[in-house]
């Protein structure tokens, strides 16, 4: 059996049902910022140091996009978008609930801005064991290799992007180590990705090769 499950969160347990992220934007076009420049400046917040709601303010700020009195109302905006939209998969709570009943701890490792990753998956309400942010500008196979260290193996790795499973194996951990499944979401944004190495492939967590992975 498996010593632990390491899974992704954003578009492998919960997603954003707000295709585009339209109403985010809408936030900003509402107050005359035009939306390809909220997407631009949302592209480089995200990427460079992880997204919030506040750093993405400021850059807009910064770029002269925005006035500085309208903070507070923004984020009350933001905060409303974010409860309403919000959503975990239909398998998500069952299948995760279904593992730690089963004596696996779930560890999510999720890339991001520490401290908006942790308030989505409290709003999420999914138990699990522990929660480790990585960095959006590092990978997460540093962690992998970690808990590899702390449980034995082998582990299980969940997540949407081929790159991050990819990293493991370039971090010399085996099949026989990590498990690496690449969950395909219906609404997921990195399926088309090209993976360098072989990876189980799914689309639900209730997929049998997952149950089967857990058993061997």
């Amino acid at each position: 059996m498996v010593r632990c499950i390491a899974i992704d969160f954003d578009n492998t347990l919960a997603h954003m049902d707000d295709p585009g992220y339209s109403g985010l934007f809408a936030i900003f076009t509402s107050r005359g910022v035009s939306l390809e420049a909220v997407r631009e400046i949302y592209g480089k917040v995200t990427a460079l140091v992880g997204f919030t709601i506040c750093a993405l303010i400021d850059a807009i700020q910064v770029a002269g996009l925005l006035k500085c009195d309208d903070t507070i109302a923004i984020e009350r905006e933001f905060d409303y978008w974010l409860l309403g939209h919000l959503t975990c998969y239909d398998d998500s709570t069952s299948q995760v609930n279904a593992w730690l009943a089963h004596g696996i701890p779930v560890i999510i490792v999720t890339s991001g801005e520490e401290s908006y990753q942790r308030k989505k998956i409290e709003i999420s309400q999914i138990a699990c064991t522990d929660i480790i942010v990585v960095p959006p500008t590092r990978k997460k196979s540093h962690v992998i290799r970690e808990l590899f260290g702390k449980y034995g193996g082998p582990i299980i790795m969940i997540d949407d992007k081929a790159s991050e499973l990819d990293s493991v194996r370039e971090d010399e951990l085996s099949e026989s180590d990590v498990r690496t499944i690449w969950i395909k979401r219906f609404d997921g944004r990195h399926t088309n990705q090209h993976a360098q190495y072989p990876h189980k492939e799914v689309t639900t967590l209730a997929d049998p090769i997952i149950i089967a992975l857990i058993d061997l």
